[in-house]
C-alpha cells in the first residue's frame, strides 16, 4: 500500500480548547485517527494524523469553517483509495495571552540534571 506524506499548517483565533474540540470531530467526521499530538504551550498545538485520500479536501474544508486560515491554501489531489495518507497538522493560536510555562515531570528535571556536563 503506497504511503502519501502531508503537511499541514493554519493558523486560528479560535479559543484553543475549543480547536482542540474542533478538530477532533473534524478528523473523525473524515474517517480519519489522531495517532499522536503535542502542545506547545498555547502557542501552537501538532497533530500526526491518518486520513483517507479521498476525504482530504473535506477535512479541510472542515477546519476552515470552524476558524483554521490556511495559506497558502493546501494543494490537495485525490490518491488512490488504499492509499494511506500519514501527516502532521500544526495549527498556531494567534490570540494575546501570555505564554503558558508548563511545569516539567520530576522526572524530566531529574533526567536533565544528571545528564554530563561538556567541558568547553
Amino acid at each position: 500500500m503506497p504511503v502519501t506524506s502531508l503537511h499541514l499548517q493554519g493558523s486560528t483565533r479560535v479559543e484553543r480548547h475549543a480547536l482542540v474540540d474542533i478538530v477532533e470531530e473534524a478528523i473523525r467526521a473524515t474517517g480519519g485517527w489522531i495517532l499522536d499530538f503535542h502542545q506547545f504551550s498555547n502557542i501552537s498545538l501538532v497533530l500526526e494524523v491518518e486520513v483517507p485520500p479521498r476525504r482530504l479536501m473535506q477535512l479541510v474544508e472542515l477546519l476552515t469553517a470552524g476558524g483554521v486560515h490556511f495559506r497558502p491554501a493546501p494543494e490537495l489531489a485525490p490518491g488512490e483509495e488504499n492509499d494511506a495518507v500519514l501527516g502532521t497538522l500544526q495549527v498556531t493560536f494567534v490570540h494575546d495571552e501570555p505564554d503558558l510555562h508548563v511545569p516539567t515531570s520530576p522526572l524530566a528535571s531529574h533526567l536533565a540534571e544528571a545528564r554530563p556536563h561538556r567541558a568547553h
